[in-house]
């Protein structure tokens, strides 16, 4: 336990030399306890020998580093996954003396201790234990006999394969290479490395070391390295050392300053849910800036002093702020954390992360964001010793399976040595998103990585093309505010704008509502066009009416609202429950020229006179039971009752012309924001709604329920869905039926087509999802709809579709619908979807420029 008691007393900063055989302590005041004291006497004898073997090598065990310690428990958590291994490959184009290789290879590994570490428990700690030196064969493998295509599918899968092998921490080793021969091209050195012993870095100094070793053994000589001045078990040795007291209480009070109220997970928007527990699954789109935009970069770094890095961060933070909506961003950056000396050709675990946070706004210039970045930057840089392993102990962020704490996006520019000499295999991703720059001579090359689970490569695509145009954008305009700089070549602004609002289909908008329903009465004169399930329940008990009756009916009720003082242009107050009556109401309201004003019987007084003042009604049709209310409103009243014409007329059933651009009807939004506003809505507006429109199948053979309140713009759909294409209006005259009721309502009067609000479909699915069997087309909004009532009606396979429309009042019933259908497999939300029929939408961002796909708006 020499071993065991030396580590612990390097990590209270207490440091023993053997000198002569007298074993020499220095340790700071108050580190050195009795206890430790008569450990120390105990093991004396151990302790001598084990320092005397420490000066002929590196073998024997050391103290966990913090980063090491974190990476070492998440693989008790996950043994094996490869998230944390380090894969690369380089690039050979010459011949290889394999001989020479393995030996090389051999001199590397005995050369840096990293490459024989393991890591083992003992008193319930991890140690890192340095074993000694055992030569290893180079695995080689010939595809040279390959064809191209074939060589080249083998190489990809091999290099993923091996990148994503697992590692035991415990026995080793944590380093492979693999030899690939590929014939005329040359060779590839596959080499991984587990992430707890080897970082960007150090995979660098491999190559250097290789370098040197194989010219040597190729020569037939061995190779003369220089010493190391530092082992990595020293390092983590000093470490733990040196954070206590001040120092510490110091780097602490910072950070927790800086992180305490940051957000806890930066939500870009996903291609799927984010998963319970997050996966590692990772993939990765290399690109290259422009020569121009790459010089500009860096002419604005020195102009700002700023940094290249600093600049390309702000790009990217812009990036990020553009798609999450989320002004409160901290990302991950890596810092390479060799100061110490020796430490630049030591391979380890030396890289530390620092959380970079910062706050930006729409308005926010990319010189002001650039400024505070560097400003960030640096305060950071000053506070990075202490480990982000550290940080998240003290701070105990929100803890979350599904995310990592504190930031769940890492950017980096790299300044490894030889980093241009190999390339980084990813197969998994330890966060959501990761952006990696190479400040090469030329244009500046990237990566940006992302996890699978979350997004796909078309997203990444995307997102990598935003990045490259931001970055042209704001260093030619560096005083733009950042909610404006374009994320879209002029091409991509087009496309967006107007390929997703390529719409337009034919549809009667010249036509009036009067002279659209005379074509489907000329068509169908004796079809049902409305219906009631209660008729008994109606003010004038009507059953049945066809086109040919409803036209006659409207027609004379349209005469006695002229004598009545109505003209073109005036508004009609349309104070009815639903009813048959109330179809040839709202009907002869329109072949006046006038616009129906239709009002919730359900509504409070006070709101009822505020719609009817605020829309200036010239008259009020209304029924004998809802009069009562408005005998004090002061306004003029006609009952249903005693308008009601009849129908056995044999009266010309055409309609007066009326003008598409006419209002059709005033309909008054909830006020839920403040007082309620008017809608105004034209025939054409209505046209455009239900004549040849993609939303649903409307047509003669469709049975629609009319079940909406008048005065909530769903009956737009359901009324002249069935009037205006021939179908046949079935019409619920109470309020709200229950589940019951209207399952039976639906089975008797065989409804093909059924709109309902989200709150009643999800009790419908819940209680008579059967009822539901013979709709062939089921509507619903007006709220969110549950993803899994919806899946529930969906894998019932009655046969119809689900859609789910969404729009405002002033966008006449729909704007968006989305259409699913048996056997479709839903996500984490029922998509709103895409513009009907003649529609056009634009998604804007605070500043009312458009949002890309992909983007939060």
């Amino acid at each position: 336990m020499s071993a065991r008691l030396l580590a612990e007393l390097e990590a209270l900063g207490v440091r023993l030399r053997a000198d002569n055989g007298r074993l020499r302590v220095n340790a700071a005041a108050g580190a050195l306890t009795d206890d430790l004291r008569a450990r120390i006497g105990e093991a004396k004898p151990e302790l001598l020998t084990l320092l005397a073997a420490r000066r002929a090598g590196p073998e024997g065990e050391y103290p966990v580093s913090f980063a090491q310690r974190r990476l070492w428990f998440l693989d008790q958590l996950e043994p094996g996954n490869s998230a944390y291994n380090l894969g690369a490959v380089h690039t050979i184009r010459a011949a290889i003396d394999t001989a020479a290789m393995e030996a090389a290879i051999d001199d590397i590994r005995q050369r840096q201790p990293a490459l024989r570490t393991v890591f083992r428990v003992v008193d319930g700690e991890p140690l890192q234990v340095v074993l000694p030196h055992a030569p290893q064969t180079l695995a080689v493998v010939d595809l040279s006999g390959l064809d191209a295509a074939q060589r080249d599918d083998e190489r990809r899968r091999l290099t993923r394969e091996e990148a994503a092998k697992p590692f035991e921490l415990a026995t080793g080793p944590l380093f492979r290479a693999t030899l690939l021969r590929l014939g005329a091209e040359g060779h590839e050195l596959l080499f991984t490395l587990h992430h707890i012993v080897c970082d960007g870095w150090s995979l660098g100094i491999f190559l250097a070391d290789l370098h040197v070793a194989y010219e040597a053994r190729a020569a037939g000589r061995a190779p003369a390295f220089e010493p190391l001045a530092l082992y990595f078990g020293e390092h983590a040795a000093r470490e733990r050392a040196t954070l206590s007291g001040a120092t510490l209480d110091t780097l602490i009070g910072y950070w927790r300053g800086r992180l305490a109220s940051a957000s806890p997970v930066l939500e870009l928007p996903t291609d799927r849910p984010r998963p319970h527990q997050r996966g590692f699954g990772g993939a990765a789109l290399e690109f290259t800036l422009p020569p121009d935009v790459s010089d500009a970069l860096r002419a604005l770094a020195r102009q700002e002093r700023a940094t290249l890095y600093m600049t390309l961060l702000a790009v990217f933070k812009v990036l990020l702020f553009r798609c999450s909506g989320q002004a409160d961003i901290v990302i991950g950056t890596p810092v390479a954390n060799r100061h110490a000396s020796g430490a630049e050709n030591v391979i380890g675990m030396f890289v530390g992360t620092l959380p970079i946070r910062s706050d930006l706004s729409p308005e926010l210039r990319f010189r002001e964001l650039l400024a505070q970045i560097r400003d960030n930057v640096l305060d950071a840089q000053a506070h990075a010793a202490l480990p982000f392993e550290k940080i998240v102990d003290e701070l105990q962020p929100e803890r979350n399976l599904a995310w990592s704490p504190v930031y769940q996006v890492i950017f980096t520019l790299q300044n490894a040595p030889l980093a241009s000499e190999f390339s980084v295999t990813t197969v998994a991703t330890m966060v959501d998103l990761s952006l990696f720059m190479w400040d090469d001579p030329g244009p500046l090359r990237g990566t940006l990585e992302y996890n699978t689970a979350l997004f796909d490569a078309s997203t990444a695509e995307r997102w990598r093309d935003h990045f490259v145009t931001l970055a042209g954008h704001a260093v030619a305009t560096p005083d733009a505010a950042i909610g404006r700089l374009p994320m879209l070549t002029a091409t991509q602004r087009t496309r967006l704008l107007d390929g997703q609002n390529a719409t337009t289909r034919p549809y009667p908008r010249d036509e009036g509502l009067p002279a659209l329903f005379d074509a489907v009465v000329r068509r169908s004169p004796h079809a049902v066009a409305v219906e009631s399930t209660e008729p008994d329940a109606e003010a004038v008990p009507i059953a049945q009416l066809s086109y040919a009756d409803l036209a006659r009916a409207s027609g004379a009720l349209e005469r006695r609202l002229r004598e009545h003082g109505v003209q073109a242009g005036d508004r009609v107050g349309l104070y009815l429950e639903r009813s048959v009556a109330a179809m040839v109401a709202l009907l002869a309201i329109v072949k006046t020229g006038a616009a129906y004003v239709p009002v919730d019987s359900g509504d409070p007084p006070v709101r009822t006179g505020q719609i009817l003042h605020d829309a200036e009604v010239r008259l009020v049709l209304t029924q004998r039971s809802l009069a009562g209310r408005l005998r004090d409103a002061g306004f003029r009243t006609l009952l249903i009752e005693d308008a009601w014409p009849g129908v056995d007329s044999d009266d010309d059933t055409s309609s007066p012309w009326v003008p598409s651009s006419a209002l059709a009807y005033v309909m008054f939004t909830s006020g839920t924001t403040g007082s309620p506003k008017g809608v105004c809505v034209t025939h054409r507006n209505v046209a455009r709604l239900v004549c040849n429109t993609d939303v649903a199948q409307l047509g003669p053979d469709e049975t629609l329920l009319q079940l909406a309140p008048l005065a909530f713009d769903a009956s737009t759909f359901e009324i002249w869905g069935a009037l205006l294409n021939g179908g046949r209006l079935v019409v619920h005259p109470r309020n709200v039926p229950t589940a019951a009721e209207l399952a039976q309502v639906l089975r008797s009067h065989h409804i093909s087509t059924l709109w309902l609000t989200a709150g009643f479909f999800h009790h419908i699915v819940e209680n008579e999802l059967p009822a539901l069997a013979g709709v062939r087309q089921v509507l619903a909004g007006g709220d969110v709809l549950s993803v899994s009532h919806v899946q529930r009606l969906l894998d019932a396979k009655t046969g119809g579709v689900v859609i789910n429309g969404y729009g405002p009042t002033e966008n006449t019933t729909f704007t968006c619908c989305h259409r699913m259908a048996p056997g479709d497999r839903l996500a984490d939300t029922v998509p709103i979807g895409r513009p009907i029929a003649n529609t056009r939408v634009y998604i804007l961002d605070v500043l009312g420029e458009p949002v890309p796909t992909g983007v939060r708006g």
